[in-house]
């Protein structure tokens, strides 16, 4: 919880977002990712992933996005 504390804050949906997803539940990660600016989706669902991205948002798994910092060093 301190984590989250830490580095998350709450944000209400300002919009839905509108994206050819096969599995209309994912929608509402997409509008949260619009909503803070996401940079990225960290996910294995393979209906997110096949999108690969939305907007400025990249969808990619955990394996992904660790090899992804790995490059750039710590986030924190």
């Amino acid at each position: 919880m301190e984590l989250i504390d830490a580095y998350c804050k709450h944000e209400v949906l300002r919009k839905q977002a509108v994206s050819p997803v096969r599995d209309i539940n994912d929608l509402y990660l997409l509008s949260l990712a619009e909503t803070v600016a996401a940079d990225f989706i960290i996910t294995g669902d393979k209906d997110l992933l096949s999108l690969q991205s939305h907007q400025q948002t990249g969808i990619v798994t955990y394996s992904i996005f660790i090899s992804i910092i790995s490059e750039y060093g710590s986030l924190v």
